[in-house]
C-alpha cells in the first residue's frame, strides 16, 4: 500500500496518547512544531479524516503534501476553447440556446482596454471606475465611465465571454486599494446593478491572519449577502522554484534561546537554522527589480491600542514585537549585513500615552535589487527586549511574556523570478481569499495525466480550517489579448472568469437564484478530481474534497440538471 505525507493542524501541542492514537490508525509521526504535525502512513488510514470526522477531534484540519512531490514533474498545457467547453458542460447548455442572455456581470479588474467592446457592442460592455478627485468638492468616491489601460482585465473578461457571450458586462476599473473598497461598497449598496461579479485582483498586504476578518474580505461577504455571487481568483502563492511570489507558514520556534526563529530546527549550523534562502534568478534588461517581505502573525484579535491610558492583562500578554531582516550571501559564502532593509516595527507603540496609535501585527520590507543571487531572511522575536520600556513606564513587567506565534510570509519579486527555501503550500491565500461568503477558485491545468491541480495555485485550509478553494477551473485558455503561439493567459486570473462564466449560465435559467443556493448546485454537480496528482479525498458529508482542488471541477450541465429537477 503507498504512503502519503499530511500535514495536520492540531487544537494543542501533540501528546503522547494522540501519537498513539495514530500508531493505531497505521499512522507515523514524522515531525511536530506546535500545533503543525506532519505524519505518513497508508493512503487508505487517512480517508474519511476532516472537520466532520470524530475519530480525531484534536485534528483541526488535514492538508495533503502530495503535491509538493509531484509539482515539478507534470506538464501542463493549454487547452483550446473548444475544449474548454467540452469540459465543463458549457457546450451542451449552448446548444439548448442558453447563452448568458440577460444576465449582467461585473468584472473587477486593474483595468481594460476597449476589446470585448468592440466585440460585442457598447450597449453590452459598460467601463466604470472610481473617482476621488471631484473638480465640484463633492461627496466622494463616485463611479464614472471610462477604464484604466490593462490588459490583465480584458483577458478576465474575454475568458467570461467565451462561456456566456450573450451576457451584459459592467467592467470596473480599481487600480488602488481604496479604489477596491469603494466598488465593493457600491456593487453591496446596490449603485452597480450586477448579477454575479468576478474579480481577479489581489492586495499584497496582509490584512487579517488568512481567517477571513480583513476589511476587503468582510466587504466581500456583504456583496454576496447583497444578493450577488462573487467568485475570486484564490492566487498564485503555491509554487517555492522559480516563481514571483511565495509564500511561508510556520510556528515560531527558538530551540537555542536567540530570540530567532528556527526555519531548520536542529539544524548544527546557525546560519542553516535562523536564515531562510531567497534565490533570485538573473533579468533581463534594465527596468527596476524589487523584493518585497511581509510577515503577519495571529496577533489580529488583539489590537495594540492605547485606551484611556490603562491596558488589560489579556491586551499585554497578546502583544508581540515580531521583526524580520535582510542580507546577501555572497558566491564565496559571506553574509553581508544590510542594516537599512528591515522590519522593526515596535508593535508596543502606543504604550506612549501621548497619542492613540494603531499597530498591526505585520512587518514590511522591501529592496530595489541590483544583482541576482541568495539573498537571506531572519525572524526575531523581540518582545521581551522591551522590558526596561515597561518599567520606565510603571507598568508590571510580568505581563510582558513571549507566546507562540503562527507566521504567515509572503514573499514578491517584480521583474524576476526567486525560489523560497521551506516554502509552505497549505494555507497559501491571503485577505480575500480566506472570506467566508466569496468562492475561492484554484487552478488545474490540462496533462497527460487528466486535470491536475496547477503548481502555483494556492491551497487552503483558512488559518480556522475552512476549505479553501471552494472549486478549481481550467487555466491557460486562449485570448486574442496576448501575442503568441499559441496566445494563452494563465493563473487563478483565468480560473475565476471561467467560474463566473459557468454561474451566469445558471443564473440566465433561474435569476432568483441565490448565492447559497447557486453554490449548493455547483458542489452536487462537481466532478471530484481527487486521487492521482490530486491527492486524497477527505469526506465532509457526502461530498468528497480536499484543500487542493477544493470540491472539484464544476460541470455545468450537471448543474443546470439538478436545477430542473
Amino acid at each position: 500500500m503507498p504512503e502519503q505525507e499530511y500535514m495536520f493542524r492540531t487544537t494543542d501541542p501533540i501528546t503522547k496518547e494522540q501519537q498513539q492514537e495514530l500508531e493505531q490508525l497505521g499512522i507515523t509521526l514524522v515531525a511536530a512544531v506546535g500545533n503543525t504535525v506532519i505524519v505518513r502512513g497508508p493512503i487508505t488510514s487517512f480517508a474519511g479524516l476532516g472537520p466532520d470526522d470524530t475519530t480525531l477531534p484534536w485534528v483541526e484540519s488535514v492538508t495533503s503534501q502530495l503535491e509538493l512531490s509531484v509539482s515539478g514533474n507534470t506538464n501542463y498545457y493549454w487547452i483550446d476553447t473548444n475544449q474548454l467547453l467540452e469540459e465543463t458542460g458549457v457546450d451542451r447548455l449552448h446548444a439548448l440556446g442558453i447563452n448568458g442572455e440577460g444576465v449582467r456581470i461585473g468584472v473587477i479588474d486593474a483595468g481594460f482596454t476597449s476589446d470585448l467592446a468592440k466585440e460585442l457592442g457598447s450597449e453590452r460592455v459598460h467601463y466604470l471606475q472610481v473617482k476621488y478627485h471631484d473638480p465640484q468638492q463633492l461627496a466622494g468616491p463616485y463611479i464614472v465611465e471610462g477604464f484604466s489601460e490593462d490588459q490583465h482585465g480584458e483577458a478576465c473578461s474575454q475568458g467570461i465571454a467565451s462561456i456566456a457571450p450573450e451576457a451584459t458586462f459592467y467592467l470596473m476599473s480599481a487600480t488602488t486599494y481604496v479604489d477596491r473598497k469603494a466598488l465593493l461598497e457600491f456593487v453591496a449598496e446596490g449603485a452597480v446593478d450586477i448579477d454575479v461579479l468576478s474579480d481577479s485582483t489581489y492586495y499584497a498586504v496582509p490584512e487579517d491572519h488568512n481567517d477571513g476578518r480583513g476589511e476587503l474580505a468582510l466587504l466581500g461577504n456583504k456583496v454576496v449577502e447583497s444578493g450577488v455571487p462573487y467568485f475570486y481568483a484564490l492566487g498564485n502563492f503555491a509554487r517555492g522554484e522559480r516563481t514571483d511570489r511565495s509564500f511561508y507558514e510556520g510556528e515560531f520556534t527558538d530551540s537555542d534561546g536567540n530570540n530567532t526563529h528556527d526555519f531548520t530546527p536542529g539544524s548544527s549550523s546557525t546560519l542553516d537554522r535562523n536564515a531562510m534562502t531567497i534565490t533570485v534568478q538573473p533579468w533581463e534588461g534594465d527596468d527596476p527589480v524589487y523584493l518585497r517581505v511581509f510577515l503577519e502573525w495571529n496577533g489580529w484579535p488583539h489590537y495594540v491600542q492605547q485606551s484611556s491610558g490603562a491596558w488589560s492583562q489579556r491586551d499585554l500578554i497578546a502583544v508581540q514585537d515580531i521583526d524580520i531582516y535582510l542580507s546577501y550571501m555572497t558566491p564565496q559564502g559571506q553574509v553581508i549585513e544590510l542594516p537599512d532593509v528591515k522590519g522593526e516595527r515596535n508593535q508596543f507603540e502606543a504604550l506612549d500615552g501621548s497619542r492613540n496609535v494603531y499597530v498591526t501585527p505585520q512587518e514590511v520590507m522591501g529592496l530595489q535589487l541590483d544583482r541576482p543571487g541568495t539573498y537571506l531572511v531572519t525572524v526575531k522575536n523581540n518582545t521581551m527586549a522591551h522590558t526596561p520600556y515597561f518599567r520606565d513606564r510603571g507598568i508590571n513587567t510580568d505581563l510582558l511574556v513571549e507566546r507562540a506565534v503562527d507566521m504567515h510570509m509572503y514573499v514578491y519579486t517584480s521583474g524576476a523570478s526567486f525560489t523560497l527555501e521551506h516554502h509552505t503550500v497549505g494555507g497559501s491565500i491571503i485577505n480575500m481569499g480566506g472570506a467566508h461568503d466569496v468562492i475561492g477558485v484554484g487552478a488545474v491545468g490540462w496533462t497527460d495525466d487528466g486535470w491536475c491541480v496547477a503548481p502555483y495555485s494556492s491551497r487552503g485550509p483558512t488559518s480556522d480550517s475552512r476549505l479553501k478553494p471552494e472549486f478549481v477551473a481550467p487555466t491557460a485558455y486562449e485570448t486574442p489579448v496576448f501575442d503568441g503561439t499559441p496566445p494563452y493567459f494563465s493563473g487563478t486570473s483565468a480560473s475565476a472568469p471561467i467560474m463566473t462564466g459557468l454561474a451566469a449560465l445558471l443564473l440566465q435559467t433561474d435569476p432568483s437564484l441565490m448565492p447559497a443556493r447557486l453554490k449548493e448546485v455547483l458542489v452536487n454537480s462537481a466532478t471530484s478530481l481527487c486521487g492521482g496528482c490530486n491527492g486524497l479525498c477527505l469526506s465532509h458529508g457526502d461530498t468528497p474534497w480536499n484543500y487542493t482542488v477544493g470540491n472539484g471541477l464544476v460541470n455545468v450541465f450537471k448543474a443546470y440538471q439538478l436545477l430542473r429537477q
